[in-house]
């Protein structure tokens, strides 16, 4: 068996040194297929490619007034200082663009490309229906346990009293029961600067969450779940009407803290959620007000959580 092992592993190595030298001979033809791409993209903006058109023009007019002079070591010269004109035009105009639409909109949307939930205008420009990550994952759990879409979601309290297990000793969802089934997951929290266990176990902290953002953020039975099950609210907080606050950790839905956990920096949007300030002081009328909690992958602070 040992020697079988041994085979497999040294079998192992030389097809990743194989696939690895493949790589790296066909490295600089990615290299560059993906610099096209990237031009490709960008000139899709009009922003951008109105510029980038108008410097080419001025300069196939240069190079043509040139050759139909005759001057054709001029004309030669021309070309590539007309070619580094339209990269500095491409590159100056990405810079702008960046900075002046690209940005504003990343940062509005959450520090991320997408949110992870169905956008309608893909409904509306596609007869096929583009199913979200979020809407995705809500399928899946809600059909591993037997429930259908608009049925109560799956929570962590239906977990811990799953049947069927010797370990579960109680009916009731009670955070300090032994459970039938067992399951966290880590974020982090960007605000201070720590990792989260979801379903934020470790303190009573009142985390509380914008209803419009859940909705941009979640199915819509989802939502309506968290906003029938708040958790208590706490009399020193400034209260919103559109503001909840997260349910209790028994019913919070396993698909919002997969959510939570999973927010993959640049590519999906962090979720921002509120807590109370209380360095801020209290406002008028002895309320704390809140401020921005956000909540980003897990993978930040804890790549290899061996603790859970």
């Amino acid at each position: 068996m040992a020697i079988l092992a041994c085979f497999i592993c040294l079998r192992r190595k030389q097809e990743q040194a194989t696939v690895r030298a493949c790589e790296a001979s066909h490295w600089p033809g990615r290299r560059a297929g993906k610099i096209v791409g990237v031009a490709v993209t960008t000139l899709s903006v009009w922003r951008i490619a109105l510029p980038v058109a108008l410097a080419i023009v001025a300069g196939l007019f240069l190079i043509t007034v040139l050759l139909h002079q005759g001057q054709y070591v001029l004309s030669t010269i021309s070309l590539f200082s007309v070619l580094a004109f339209v990269l500095v035009v491409w590159l100056g105009m990405l810079v702008i663009v960046s900075q002046r639409h690209w940005l504003p909109a990343w940062r509005e949307n959450g520090y991320g490309i997408c949110t992870g939930n169905a956008s309608p205008e893909l409904g509306r420009l596609s007869e096929d229906i583009f199913e979200g990550l979020t809407p995705w994952m809500h399928r899946v759990v809600q059909t591993a346990a037997g429930r259908g879409l608009h049925d109560k979601p799956l929570t962590f309290g239906d977990l811990w009293t799953a049947p069927g297990s010797s370990a579960s000793t109680t009916t009731e969802a009670d955070p300090n029961s032994p459970r039938s089934i067992e399951l966290a997951m880590m974020a982090s929290d960007i605000n201070r600067n720590r990792m989260v266990q979801l379903p934020f176990l470790e303190t009573p902290s009142p985390i509380y969450g914008a209803k419009k953002l859940l909705d941009d953020y979640f199915p819509t039975s989802v939502v309506k779940w968290m906003d029938e099950h708040p958790g208590d609210y706490d009399e020193r907080i400034v209260h919103d009407e559109d503001v909840i606050r997260l349910p209790k950790a028994k019913d919070l839905p396993v698909v919002f803290t997969a959510r939570l956990s999973l927010s993959f920096p640049v590519l999906l949007s962090a979720i921002k959620l509120l807590t109370p300030d209380f360095a801020k002081g209290k406002k008028p009328g002895n309320l704390i007000p809140p401020r921005p909690l956000w909540l980003s992958d897990g993978g930040l602070v804890s790549n290899f959580p061996f603790f859970l």
